[in-house]
C-alpha cells in the first residue's frame, strides 16, 4: 500500500462536520386591515401571540433562556399593554390561545373576538370577563353613580350572562381614563418604597406585671406520688385475689417514654403561661377591679412575654425535679400548681 493510500484511509475515518444550523430573519409584512395599527414593525410590536407554541420557539430561539424566562418576558408584555414607557406600550391586539382565560386584568380591552370553539359556558363567561375591567372610578356629577361601560364582544356565544347594550341612537360614551397616573422619570427621587414586612417585634417600655420569684412555694417533683412507670398483665376469664406472676403471660411495662418522646420543657412553659395570661385578663379573683380592668386593656401579645419570662425563672429556680425527667412538669397536679 501506498503511502498516498493511508492518508485516503485516514480521511474517511473521520466523523463529517456537523452543519450550521440555518439562521432565520424576521421579516415584517403590512396587513391588510388597519395596518398602521395592527402590523408589526421591527421598533415596534402591535400585535402579540401568547400561546404554548410561542413559549416553545422563545426557548429555541435562545438557548440561554430558559422556559420560565421566556414565558416570564412575554407575561411581562401582556400586563402592561398600552401603557406607555413598559413593555407592551405599543399593543393594540392580543391573539391568545388558552391562556388570559382568567387572571389577566387589563383594564383597557374594548373588543373582544372569540374564533375557536367553546367548550363551556364558563369559559365564555372568563374571556367575556377580560373585556370587563373597570377604566373609569369617577362619578358621573348628575347621578353620583360610576358611569357605564362597555366592551364589544363578537363570536362568543354566551348564553347564561345576563348583558345590556349600549343605547341606539345616542353618542357613544368616552372609554378614555380620565387620568392616566404613571411615574415621571423627573419625579424619580420622590419614589417612596414600601419594605415586605414578615413579623413585628414589640419593644415594651415598661412592664404590665411583677413578680417575685422567691416569695412563691418551690415545687417538687415526686416520683413516689405520681408513678412514672406501672406494669400490667394480660388477664383471661375471672380472676379472684391478689395479682401473681403465676399466669399464661407476661407482664408488660408501661412508663411516659413516648410522652417525653413527643413533649419539650418549653411547650409546658408556654401552656403553663397561656394559662395564667387568662387568668390575668379573664376571671382573676385575685385582684382588685380597677386592677383587673387595667390588664384587660393591655393586649395579650404584651402580657404573654412578661408572664412566660415568670415561668421560665420560676422553673429554673424553684422546680426541684429530684433526676426526673423535665416533661413530669407537665402533669396536671404540677401544671396547677404552677397557676
Amino acid at each position: 500500500m501506498s503511502e498516498g493510500d493511508d492518508e485516503s484511509a485516514d480521511d474517511e475515518s473521520k466523523p463529517a462536520p456537523k452543519k450550521a444550523k440555518p439562521k432565520t430573519r424576521t421579516v415584517y409584512g403590512k396587513g391588510v386591515i388597519f395596518p398602521a395599527y395592527f402590523s408589526n414593525t421591527a421598533a415596534e410590536k402591535r400585535t402579540i401571540r401568547i400561546d404554548t407554541k410561542l413559549l416553545a420557539e422563545a426557548e429555541s430561539d435562545d438557548p440561554t433562556k430558559k422556559r420560565q424566562a421566556a414565558a416570564e418576558e412575554l407575561r411581562r408584555v401582556v400586563a402592561t399593554v398600552g401603557k406607555p414607557g413598559q413593555p407592551g406600550e405599543h399593543v393594540r391586539c392580543v391573539v391568545s390561545v388558552a391562556m388570559l382565560n382568567e387572571g389577566w386584568d387589563a383594564n383597557n380591552v374594548t373588543h373582544v373576538l372569540g374564533i375557536r370553539a367553546f367548550g363551556s359556558q364558563l369559559l365564555c363567561e372568563q374571556v367575556v370577563g377580560r373585556g370587563l375591567r373597570r377604566m373609569d372610578y369617577t362619578p358621573d356629577p348628575k347621578t353620583g353613580l360610576l358611569t357605564e361601560e362597555y366592551v364589544d364582544v363578537y363570536g362568543i356565544p354566551f348564553s347564561v350572562i345576563p348583558f345590556k347594550g349600549r343605547p341606539v341612537k345616542q353618542a357613544e360614551p368616552d372609554d378614555r381614563p380620565k387620568n392616566h397616573v404613571r411615574a415621571l422619570e423627573e419625579r424619580k427621587k420622590f419614589e417612596m418604597r414600601f419594605p415586605v414586612v414578615e413579623g413585628y417585634a414589640f419593644a415594651l417600655r415598661r412592664n404590665a406585671i411583677r413578680c417575685d420569684i422567691e416569695k412563691i412555694e418551690p415545687i417538687i417533683i415526686e416520683p413516689n406520688r405520681e408513678p412514672t412507670a406501672t406494669f400490667l398483665q394480660s388477664t383471661v376469664g375471672f380472676r379472684e385475689g391478689s395479682p401473681s406472676q403465676a399466669g399464661p403471660f407476661p407482664f408488660v411495662k408501661q412508663n411516659r417514654q413516648a410522652y417525653y418522646n413527643q413533649t419539650h420543657l418549653q411547650e409546658i412553659q408556654f401552656q403553663i403561661a397561656k394559662g395564667i395570661v387568662d387568668q390575668l385578663t379573664e376571671n382573676s379573683v385575685c385582684l382588685s377591679d380597677a386592677k383587673r380592668r387595667a390588664l384587660k386593656l393591655q393586649s395579650r401579645h404584651q402580657l404573654f412575654p412578661q408572664v412566660l419570662r415568670y415561668v421560665q425563672q420560676y422553673v429554673e429556680r424553684k422546680v426541684d425535679f429530684r433526676g426526673e425527667n423535665p416533661c413530669e412538669l407537665g402533669l396536671e397536679k404540677y401544671v396547677y400548681a404552677n397557676n
